[in-house]
């Protein structure tokens, strides 16, 4: 901040339009009356017991914790595989097939996610949660390229060697 001010103050002012509706959030969460007041009535937890016993909420929040693990389970499972066969393999076109794994980056989510409504729920008339499934995996597939990648290019591969089992010199099989 000491060589650009005004960089820095357009910075702080912008955390600062960012975190303060956030605390407002968190602070009329913690007050015990019916209404927002200044100053509170007094701090209870009781609207968070109140979200709790509200079952379409309880029923979008389960939804979206099993939105969340089976896509970033499916991501993993494809993204591994991919990245071990990016940074190991032999295979022609490696930063072609990088690149088209990591299009999605580049691609804004609202055109993601509207492409994926006609497709698939419009058009192979699917429901919205295998929409949201494929739209969440399809976003997430980079990073779990991209970070096992930044893993593997300093992994030394004399361990997944070790780990495998298996040493080029102990290919032939010994006479003992």
């Amino acid at each position: 901040m000491r060589g650009r001010p005004i960089l820095g103050s357009l910075a702080v002012l912008g955390y600062v339009i960012m975190i303060v509706p956030i605390l407002f959030v968190v602070s009329t969460a913690f007050t015990a009356g019916d209404a927002l007041t200044f100053p509170p009535q007094g701090l209870s937890l009781r609207w968070f017991g109140e979200a709790l016993a509200y079952q379409p909420f309880l029923g979008a929040l389960l939804s979206s914790l099993q939105l969340a693990v089976v896509s970033t389970a499916l991501a993993l499972l494809l993204g591994v595989p991919v990245t071990l066969a990016i940074q190991r393999g032999k295979i022609p076109g490696k930063s072609l097939v990088e690149g088209l794994f990591l299009s999605p980056l580049v691609v804004p989510e609202l055109v993601v996610g509207l492409a994926l409504y006609q497709q698939i729920m419009i058009g192979l008339h699917q429901t919205s949660f295998v929409a949201l499934l494929v739209g969440h995996t399809v976003l997430l597939l980079p990073y779990a390229v991209r970070v096992t990648g930044a893993s593997l290019a300093l992994a030394d591969p004399a361990i997944e060697e070790a780990a495998r089992g298996w040493a080029p010199h102990r290919c032939a099989p010994s006479s003992r």
